[in-house]
């Protein structure tokens, strides 16, 4: 792991489109926060997000680090011998390079699971960087780190080690579209010592019963988790919500609150 603090970028660069190059491939950038960028670029020509980079002596080019929706936008606008102001680090390392992009990944709200899961593994194997290292560099919970690590390979294994192949069979018995989201909740329970009861699975059922297909609505990986998540909740949350407004009324009754 390199000790060093990453410190604020150095300059304000202009830079040739075409020798800006993404340092990381495929991220999923959410439509809507592309086409608003891009269609600010085209009112205003440039943008108040500036991308984030450093020069790779190897390649000759710039290597893009953060504002990766804001060179997409740029590109789709403008000719590629367009300059483009940048702010510019000098002498990144590698895991530097893969530090500031998943600190921009957080912070942009950039929520495919594997793209958070393919830089974090990267920095864990690669740079030997630790749960506690990323989560204190992203002012983050070591639990949100662990949510994008790969599970032990053996699900089952691991389900009958715990004596958990009740809650975890009835998982693998619910009709999910997508099977990455049953793993989530064997995550869930397995590695992250969450309970889940089989009354909460029954409202993920629920919210299927009432149409609300949310496998099918065209939503990222995490987006569904946090719809899982919240169908989880729901008893809870109902029943804090109904705790409240009971204290609204006493109060308006003038009556000291219960709850």
């Amino acid at each position: 792991m390199n000790d060093n603090p990453i410190t604020r970028p150095n300059e304000l660069v202009y830079i040739n489109l075409q020798c800006i190059e993404p340092f990381i491939d495929d991220l999923e950038i959410p439509n809507r926060q592309f086409n608003l960028e891009q269609r600010k670029i085209s009112n205003e020509r440039v943008s108040s997000i500036l991308p984030e980079v450093t020069f790779d002596p190897t390649s000759g080019h710039y290597l893009l680090l953060g504002g990766y929706t804001t060179l997409l936008a740029y590109r789709s606008v403008h000719s590629s011998n367009t300059l483009v102001p940048c702010k510019a680090y000098y002498h990144l390392a590698e895991d530097e390079c893969y530090l500031l992009t998943l600190d921009w990944v957080f912070k942009n709200n950039i929520t495919n699971w594997y793209n958070r899961h393919d830089i974090i593994t990267k920095l864990t194997t690669d740079f030997l960087y630790t749960e506690n290292d990323l989560a204190a560099f992203l002012s983050k919970q070591k639990k949100d780190i662990q949510l994008y690590l790969a599970p032990p390979s053996h699900i089952e294994t691991e389900t009958v080690h715990q004596q958990k192949e009740n809650i975890i069979n009835k998982i693998y018995l619910q009709r999910f579209v997508h099977n990455y989201n049953q793993d989530y909740l064997a995550i869930r329970i397995l590695y992250l010592n969450q309970n889940v009861t089989t009354e909460q699975l029954t409202f993920i059922g629920w919210l299927r019963g009432n149409g609300i297909k949310f496998e099918e609505c065209h939503l990222t990986l995490e987006q569904e988790h946090r719809l899982i998540d919240s169908a989880l909740n729901l008893k809870r949350n109902f029943l804090d919500q109904i705790r409240r407004t009971i204290n609204e009324m006493r109060i308006q009754n003038g009556v000291e609150p219960i709850f």
